[in-house]
């Protein structure tokens, strides 16, 4: 579920949470240029195309893995997409599926 969207003069950063409360619920983050057009995109760490798990103060970074965006269409500031993504922490694997965004940005 989408729980904030920020989109500065580059681009956009989407925050949001698994919608089922359960051991797998946490919070996320999706990042991506402004400009996107449709297409399928591979989330790397360091580049305009991203994804993570913020870690808690007690635990080990959390870094990505692997991962996958697909925008699905951009028409104006309507932007609608698809991601998946694995991070790890060194002892913790998260898996991230079947995310989902439709946004309308500044």
């Amino acid at each position: 579920m989408l729980k904030r969207q920020n989109s500065d003069s580059n681009g956009i950063n989407l925050l949001g949470n698994n919608l089922n409360v359960s051991s797998d619920f946490g919070i996320y983050k999706i990042s991506f240029p402004k400009n996107v057009t449709p297409g399928t995109y591979d989330l790397t760490a360091n580049s305009d195309f991203g994804a993570g798990i913020p870690n808690a103060d007690n635990h080990a970074e959390f870094d990505l893995t692997s991962g996958s965006l697909t925008i699905t269409s951009h028409n104006g500031n309507n932007i609608v997409g698809t991601f998946n993504f694995t991070v790890n922490n060194g002892s913790e694997t998260i898996t991230i599926t079947n995310g989902s965004f439709d946004i309308t940005h500044k």
